[in-house]
């Protein structure tokens, strides 16, 4: 891929991530012996209509289609993708507050990340929208991850603009 259909598949599209790799003698000095075993630890990010289970199931067929059938998979969790169209009158409601709250903002239909969405969506049928709080630089996920209390204030007064918002409804 390249241009703009590498970057929406960047953005919006599944993803397998390598999160880390643990393998071989890794002391002090040389050893020229071959791993007995390999630690490797990754995740996937789904998009909608994608089954965790089935991800999995096929996982296990391309490992052993390659010759790895005896892999040990250990899984953690697993969670559904949905989206909200953008479309959906919600999203308007949401726009407006955001733009209320923080001065402007940016409609990003997917994010590499996993929520409860799925429940809200498919279970509930009800839209659901994620409202980022965090500062581009706060090192998200790492072990000197920040929030800054001005967004965290900005993100509370735009969750109050939307409840009042659909008071009126």
């Amino acid at each position: 891929m390249h241009g703009l259909s590498a970057k929406k598949a960047l953005v919006g599209g599944a993803t397998c991530n390598i999160a880390g790799f643990v393998s071989g003698y890794t002391g002090n000095g040389a050893k020229t012996v071959l791993p007995r075993e390999a630690l490797v630890k990754i995740d996937f990010r789904l998009v909608p209509k994608m089954d965790p289970k089935k991800q999995v199931l096929r996982l296990k067929k391309h490992l052993k289609l390659k010759g790895y059938g005896d892999v040990l998979i250990k899984i953690f969790h697993g969670e559904s993708a949905a989206r909200t169209n953008p479309s959906d009158p919600f999203v308007s409601k949401v726009i407006d507050a955001a733009d209320q709250s923080f001065g402007k903002s940016v409609l990003n239909v997917s994010n590499a990340g996993t929520g409860p969405m799925h429940s809200f969506v498919n279970a509930l049928n009800a839209p659901c929208i994620s409202i980022g709080s965090t500062y581009m630089f706060s090192r998200i996920h790492s072990p000197n991850e920040f929030a800054r209390v001005d967004l965290l204030k900005k993100t509370t007064k735009c969750i109050c603009l939307i409840m009042e918002k659909f008071g009126k409804d």
